[in-house]
């Protein structure tokens, strides 16, 4: 059975680094955020919450394929719809999740099981064009915090050097592995 972890966390917090790095240390299948490669190129298209919806079918239809060639390996994703979610929270300003649109409701119930990585925002700020909220980073992290604390999945927090982070996180997939709860 494949095992599946989610990276998640605000703009800038290290997530695609500790992601590849998981997946080369563990011999898993990345999937990478789709958002990067749509938003990335010459013709970005408009941020709207049709785009939105299509990169929830996209992100999940990519875990899906990569879960079917898993073979008992972890399948790391480098974001999924807990990113998404609040990306529509943020832009179209609500946090009340009975106020989503039925699409993200649909995408947030539709998640299998998975454990989850939070990275703080404790990394140095890395300029990139996809990227907008230097300052707001503490406040988006405590709302991934709220997102998985009223949630039902696993989920454990990692911050520090890059080396930290992922020892930390290593240690943890074994307890996720023995079935123990830390």
């Amino acid at each position: 059975m494949a095992r599946l972890l989610c990276l998640t966390g605000a703009e800038s917090s290290g997530k695609t680094t500790l992601a590849r790095a998981l997946a080369h240390n563990l011999d898993g299948i990345l999937v990478p955020e789709l958002a990067r490669q749509w938003l990335s190129g010459p013709s970005p298209p408009a941020q709207t919450e049709a785009l939105l919806e299509a990169l929830a079918a996209a992100q999940r239809q990519a875990e899906a394929g990569a879960l079917a060639a898993a073979s008992g390996r972890w399948v790391i994703l480098d974001t999924d719809v807990l990113v998404l979610a609040v990306w529509w929270m943020e832009r179209f300003a609500t946090a009340d999740a009975a106020l989503w649109p039925d699409w993200l409701t649909e995408a947030w119930a539709a998640r299998g099981p998975r454990c989850y990585l939070l990275c703080s925002p404790d990394t140095p700020w890395e300029d990139d064009p996809l990227r907008v909220n230097p300052e707001d980073r503490p406040r988006l992290d405590q709302r991934y915090e709220h997102l998985l604390r009223t949630g039902t999945f696993a989920w454990r927090r990692v911050r520090g050097s890059e080396e930290h982070r992922l020892t930390t996180a290593l240690e943890w997939l074994r307890t996720q592995d023995s079935g123990d709860s830390a």
